[in-house]
């Protein structure tokens, strides 16, 4: 057997093997991040997959040669497309 603290969304924060205030007992294969619902442990959802965002595309006219330049804009970054 093991114990665990519990934090106030009955997510399992720390687990040991030995008994203290404030720990309950639970089986061996209870571990950290799970969550209590009863008498059992689930895990918790998983995390939504986040997309990065999509590049920006900037054109502006160069002002010397007439020439339209285009940027794709990422992190930041500015990265000159050829042939936009």
């Amino acid at each position: 057997m093991a114990y665990v603290l519990l934090d106030s969304n009955n997510v399992v924060i720390q687990k040991q093997p030995y008994p203290q205030d404030g720990f309950i007992e639970v089986p061996d294969s209870v571990v950290a991040g799970q969550i209590k619902q009863g008498s059992v442990f689930i895990d918790p959802p998983p995390s939504p997959v986040i997309s990065p965002p999509a590049p920006a595309i900037i054109s502006m006219t160069d002002t010397v040669t007439g020439e339209i330049v285009s940027f794709a804009v990422t992190n930041g970054q500015f990265i000159k497309q050829q042939g936009v």
